[in-house]
């Protein structure tokens, strides 16, 4: 009997440390965004201190990650360019920020410039239900936020996506589901006389535009192809 017991208790104390999920700092913790993505499990939240992070950030194969500014902000409206840019500008990162073949990954709170964000998704392994939320990304020296290959369930709420040197957000290849509200995507195509705010491409379905100011893209605010 006294045997039984132990193993009972070694396998409840085994369930109990399964989904458990935890706060990985930069760079309190890690000295690099990279690292702490590297080191991160499934439910971890990756909250990034103030600063400019001269480095790239590549996000690949993974699954119910968030990643955001260690920022404190109010918004006061629902409306497009709320007023928080100020303090979302606390946390930069200066290289390429890429989201490749992950799903359940939620960005928030920080600044992305001049290298803009690249999410590709593939057959096997499609982009699913990625979520910005106050996230700018501007002066990016060629389009701000680039969707390509595979992806759907895509939400990018509330955030700042201007005076890019392409387009501000390129929905290319085979896209499903996809919601842009409340977002401010200005003054794009600096760098690129055809340059839009939102290019939606023939093959991508489901796209959901809504409250969103789109002033100064030079070719067209919205435009397929």
């Amino acid at each position: 009997m006294r045997y039984f017991a132990s193993l009972v208790l070694v396998c409840l104390a085994t369930t109990a440390v399964v989904g458990v999920s935890a706060t990985l700092r930069v760079p309190a913790d890690y000295d690099t965004i990279q690292a702490a993505v590297d080191a991160a499990a499934p439910g971890d939240t990756i909250l990034i201190a103030p600063g400019v992070y001269d480095e790239a950030v590549m996000i690949q194969g993974k699954a119910d990650l968030t990643i955001k500014g260690d920022l404190t902000f109010t918004v006061k409206t629902k409306e497009c360019c709320p007023d928080i840019w100020d303090e979302v500008g606390k946390v930069v990162i200066k290289g390429p920020f890429r989201i490749l073949n992950s799903r359940n990954i939620t960005v928030e709170a920080l600044t992305v410039s001049p290298h803009g964000v690249y999410v590709r998704g593939s057959t096997a392994s499609p982009v699913e239900k990625v979520t910005f939320r106050y996230v700018q990304i501007i002066v990016s020296y060629k389009d701000g936020l680039n969707f390509v290959g595979i992806y759907k369930d895509i939400q990018i709420l509330g955030c700042n996506i201007s005076e890019n040197g392409w387009d501000g957000i390129d929905l290319a290849d085979w896209g499903n589901g996809v919601l842009i509200e409340n977002c401010c995507i200005n003054k794009n195509g600096r760098t690129r006389p055809t340059g839009v705010g939102i290019r939606i491409g023939p093959h991508v379905k489901n796209v959901v535009i809504r409250k969103n100011c789109l002033v100064g893209n030079p070719f067209a605010a919205i435009h397929p192809g």
